[in-house]
């Protein structure tokens, strides 16, 4: 009935077409009732979406909650929008009369039509909500300096209350292990990302093969490696003297390992403050782990955002999202393990294991189940307008509040070393642009369309900073200069991926584009 419509009313601007994912023939009671307004589509037939492969689609409609759950990827700039209505046969077959299933089908149809009648605008304007960047992404680098400042007020003003909530936590061998209040924090900081990502596109992968490799061999085999060495070049070489040959930072023990005072481990020695052991480890290395954290935590779910600024393929962007949570269980753990340990910082692979079950295992499994419930309880449009949008400011508050715990801590090394940021935040500038060039430019020599182009290469370059603020946190301490290392990565996140954007934008007359 819509392809008949917009062939009847707007067949001059716009090409239509009707499938699905699954064959039911040609509908009669559909053919009368259309009939009845005049539409003839009797010559029409049911067809599998299989059969409009070669079909560049500017805008998909999924019209009812099935094929809104189960669409497949599409390539290119294509839009996925839904707009349900209710499904005449399911409802005609509680009708008493064959009078009552038609009417059923009349106001269907005249629903349908009212929708058809405001195209092709109605389109760009149902597609265009909650996919630029809101309030929070927006000015993300702002709240994160209003952190700043209110976490060092909050140090000068009550000093022992991040120490307190910090010192909520389960102890092994009388070193600090997990901080109760900061794991909960952190929790809700993951949750609700996780609980976005459709964990059945990664099925779909296959379609885009070339992309999808580019991707992975991006962010695992390469990014990671170019971290350590661009942040051990500066941070060890470049501004060693800036920040202090001398100067120190006092991290957590390794989870299950028991030193005495005075022993080493690493760089690291064994210290203890107020009945705790601790590692006393040279400052700049421990910058060097947050940065090393955020090298091998790639592809926030903000590169959702990034990809659709850009003008790039949404399902794409998609699909390497959940590829790239599922990945991070499995080599998370191993790279940062051996990247640590190169770098001569403690290797608390317990702790990992446990930083990825808590941070990453946890809310992913608890994400995948919850939608999956609440999407067949309440239905997909429910979950995208209603439940998510509950969310976001969760999200908000939790990053936030552990921010302002962090910078507590680190005020006072902040006010006597205001330079630090910037030591740390020019590797990561560095690194997020070379880490583009290489995505980008393979992109070029593999000939993908700009379309995938895009978000192939700003997947790489964005970091999943909340999942490195959580393992540093985990791993070293709230108050440890690998945290302050990650939190850096959250201040440069949205000012650097947007200028990559606009790189993209300008440049996308090197790479062919699908047409549409």
């Amino acid at each position: 009935m819509a392809e008949g419509w917009a062939r009847h009313l707007k067949d001059n601007v716009i090409e239509s077409y009707s499938t699905g994912i699954e064959i039911h023939g040609l509908n009669p009671k559909a053919v009368q009732v259309m009939a009845e307004a005049g539409v003839d589509i009797s010559g029409h037939q049911s067809k599998h979406l299989d059969k409009l492969n070669d079909v560049a689609f500017d805008y998909v409609v999924t019209v009812c909650g099935h094929a809104n759950e189960h669409c497949p990827v599409f390539p290119g700039a294509t839009k996925v929008i839904h707009v349900g209505f209710d499904d005449p046969p399911k409802l005609a077959q509680s009708a008493k009369t064959e009078e009552e299933a038609l009417g059923h089908y009349r106001r269907v149809r005249d629903e349908i039509r009212s929708f058809v009648e405001t195209l092709p605008e109605r389109l760009e304007g149902v597609a265009k909500p909650g996919k630029g960047l809101g309030v929070f992404e927006k000015y993300l680098s702002v709240w994160v300096i209003l952190c700043i400042v209110g976490g060092i007020v909050l140090g000068k003003a009550a000093p022992g209350t991040a120490e307190f909530l910090d010192g909520i936590s389960i102890n092994v061998n009388n070193a600090p292990i997990v901080s109760i209040p900061i794991a909960v924090c952190l929790f809700f900081m993951m949750y609700p990302i996780m609980v976005k990502i459709d964990f059945a596109e990664v099925l779909k992968a296959g379609r885009n093969i070339k992309p999808v490799g580019l991707t992975l061999v991006i962010n695992w085999a390469v990014k990671p490696f170019t971290m350590y060495a661009i942040s051990i070049f500066f941070l060890g070489t470049v501004f060693y003297s800036f920040i202090g040959p001398e100067a120190v930072d006092h991290v957590k023990m390794p989870f299950g390992l028991d030193l005495d005072v005075g022993a080493t481990c690493g760089v690291g020695r064994v210290i203890e403050i107020n009945g705790m052991k601790m590692l006393e480890v040279p400052l700049w290395r421990s910058y060097l782990a947050g940065c090393i954290l955020l090298g091998i935590a790639p592809c926030t779910a903000m590169v959702l955002v990034w990809g659709y600024l850009a003008k790039g393929n949404d399902g794409h962007t998609l699909v390497m999202v959940a590829i790239n949570s599922l990945t991070m269980l499995f080599l998370f753990g191993p790279l940062g393990g051996f990247l640590l340990g190169v770098g001569r910082l403690p290797v608390p692979w317990q702790a990992l294991l446990l930083s990825i079950s808590i941070y990453v295992a946890l809310p992913l499994v608890a994400g995948y189940l919850s939608r999956k419930w609440i999407i067949k309880t309440k239905g997909p449009e429910w979950f995208q307008q209603k439940f998510l949008h509950v969310l976001t400011p969760i999200t908000i508050i939790a990053l936030l509040v552990t921010l302002v715990l962090l910078f507590s801590f680190k005020g006072e090394m902040i006010l006597s070393h205001p330079l630090t940021i910037l030591w740390i935040a020019i590797p990561l500038f560095i690194q997020t642009n070379v880490i583009f060039l290489l995505g980008y430019g393979a992109a070029k020599k593999l000939k993908l369309t700009y379309e995938d182009a895009s978000p192939s290469a700003m997947i790489g370059a964005s970091n999943h900073f909340e999942v490195a603020i959580a393992t540093a946190t985990m791993l070293f301490g709230l108050s440890s200069g690998a945290a302050l290392a990650t939190v850096v990565g959250v201040l440069i996140e949205v000012p650097v991926m947007l200028m990559l954007v606009k790189i993209c934008l300008k440049t996308r007359g090197l790479f062919p584009i699908s047409s549409a």
